[in-house]
């Protein structure tokens, strides 16, 4: 159904010839140039809202270095002004392709040709007037090692590029992992945030693999992406509520609307996996091997940005998770209210509701906030009725410390008792085994105080410090609501309690464009199945 919705409105908008130039694919949700970005914007050269609906498209990070080409002069920060030169280098095929005339940049004693003349190696790359192509490698290994010693390794191929009002991108990394076998359930990885794994049969190394591939166009103001990608909507620093890339990839239809510089609005229907939950059997064979039929797992969600001054971004998102059937035409409708739809469809489906805002206060910091409803009893605000579930971010972070390549922040999330579940389990709002929104499970809450110090443009010190709490009660995703809900008390932190503080560092250090080394301490990661330990990782593009 999606992919019959997106030819009709591809070959409508050819009859109507009003394609764009620029059909460029979406760039990775979690790409490092983001976070270039959000230090510009604290310097008011960006707009507040410039990282809050990720990922971006190529096109659109390459019109964003144009942009900070022009205001070169006003970054007053030897880091930034390194990474500007970095990235010009590293998309210098996507500023080319939409670039085409030097001399539209302001005369600021300075010029990109040279960044632009000098790009990072590449596989290869290939371009002319009718577009480029970028072929990249794709390389990891890492080792963890505490009470076990576990090495992840990955290779793979991406490519990304555009030929006339088409653009696509895919990448693919095959990984293998081993140190905690013999291998038989999933709750063995150091880290269950994938899709399928397997083969689970014992061995002493299982594999899982990564993928994001699409198609893109732009029809006038709207973007039109279709295929599997990660998605991040807010201002989370680690993460975000509703949508954020702590799950693996999903399929997806998608729409970006652009009305003028003070609105945008995307909508997003997409194809989940349900997990954990017994399929019903459709027949054996001869052989002994067992068909199962898997339950259908829907989503669909739509955020509308308005950014009221370049200082300040409020947005609003809705989102519902439904199963068990096909598409629903009720939430296939982008402008419908999903919650009156779900109402309307008798109430079987898990509809969610956020608002965020973030705040800029420029040359000294930013300052963001959002708020999850999952479900919420109006009568019973304030009290520990289960029928309230709610989830909470903020955060504030500053680049202004009076040291070049210096930055750091604090974020406070907490989630309710069972927030993202439902009372039927195919509607969990879950993708496989991770949380489509937060990284934190229910019945939580984290304070976390984060810093980075960068001395040079290769070289990057992290470190984080959590403050923990988490209790039992409602505690998963996959724990259900009681049918006598209304009289069940759900106050929060109820049930079994554990505190912990955790913590890591890190010492990173580019040593080639796209390659990198990294060593660094984790303590006390609840989370994991080892959580204390040291680790050493060498990537390249990963």
């Amino acid at each position: 159904m999606r992919l019959v919705l997106f030819t009709v409105m591809a070959l409508t908008a050819a009859g109507l010839n009003v394609f764009a130039a620029d059909g460029s694919p979406p760039a990775p949700a979690d790409a490092e140039v983001y976070q270039f970005f959000d230090r510009c914007a604290e310097r008011g050269l960006l707009p507040a809202n410039i990282s809050t609906l990720q990922p971006l498209s190529y096109a659109d990070i390459a019109r964003t270095l144009i942009r900070l080409s022009d205001d070169y002069g006003l970054l007053k920060d030897c880091i930034l002004t390194a990474d500007l030169d970095y990235y010009l280098s590293e998309y210098a095929a996507e500023v080319k392709d939409i670039w085409q005339d030097e001399r539209c940049l302001r005369s600021v004693g300075w010029s990109p040709g040279p960044a632009l003349e000098n790009p990072h190696w590449r596989l290869y790359t290939h371009q002319n007037k009718d577009g480029y192509i970028v072929f990249d490698p794709l390389a990891t290994v890492r080792v963890d090692r505490g009470d076990k010693t576990i090495m992840r390794r990955g290779s793979g191929l991406q490519f990304h590029g555009r030929l006339h009002f088409l653009g696509g991108n895919f990448q693919f990394v095959d990984n293998t992992e081993r140190g905690n076998g013999p291998y038989i359930h999933r709750e063995q990885l150091l880290e269950d945030r994938y899709g399928y794994v397997g083969p689970l049969q014992g061995g002493n190394e299982t594999y899982y693999d990564f993928n994001e591939a699409h198609i893109s166009l732009q029809i006038a103001k709207f973007k039109l992406i279709f295929g599997k990608g990660r998605v991040d909507w807010g201002p989370g620093h680690f993460s975000n509520l509703l949508i954020s890339t702590n799950a693996t990839t999903f399929d997806r239809l998608q729409i970006i609307a652009d009305i003028g510089s003070r609105f945008r609005y995307s909508y997003l229907t997409g194809k989940l996996k349900d997990w954990g939950f017994p399929a019903d059997t459709l027949y054996r064979t001869p052989d002994g091997w067992t068909r199962l039929a898997a339950s259908q797992k829907w989503l669909a969600a739509h955020r509308m940005e308005f950014t009221l001054r370049p200082w300040l971004t409020l947005a609003v998102s809705e989102a519902v998770v439904w199963g068990e059937r096909g598409m629903d035409f009720a939430y296939l409708n982008p402008l419908a209210f999903l919650y009156s739809a779900q109402h309307a469809g008798d109430d079987q489906d898990n509809v969610l509701m956020s608002g965020d805002f973030r705040i800029i206060y420029p040359q000294r910091g930013v300052f963001y906030g959002a708020l999850l409803i999952d479900d919420m009893k109006t009568s019973a605000i304030g009290t520990s009725d289960v029928a309230n579930k709610i989830g909470y971010l903020g955060g504030a972070s500053s680049s202004h410390l009076g040291l070049a390549g210096g930055e750091a922040g604090i974020e406070y999330m907490r989630l309710d008792p069972f927030v993202y579940s439902h009372i039927f389990p195919v509607n969990r709002y879950t993708h496989w085994r991770a949380n489509l929104g937060a990284d934190l499970k229910p019945n939580s809450d984290r304070l976390t105080l984060w810093g980075q110090y960068r001395p040079h443009r290769s070289w990057t010190l992290d470190f984080a410090l959590s403050r923990n709490r988490h209790s039992s009660l409602g505690g998963s995703p996959d724990d259900f609501r009681p049918a006598d809900f209304d009289e069940f008390d759900a106050a929060f932190l109820n049930g079994t309690r554990t505190n912990w503080t955790s913590s890591e560092l890190a010492l990173k250090w580019e040593f080639f464009p796209g390659g990198a080394l990294q060593i660094g301490w984790i303590k006390n990661e609840q989370n994991s199945i080892d959580p204390d330990r040291a680790y050493f990782n060498v990537s390249y593009r990963i």
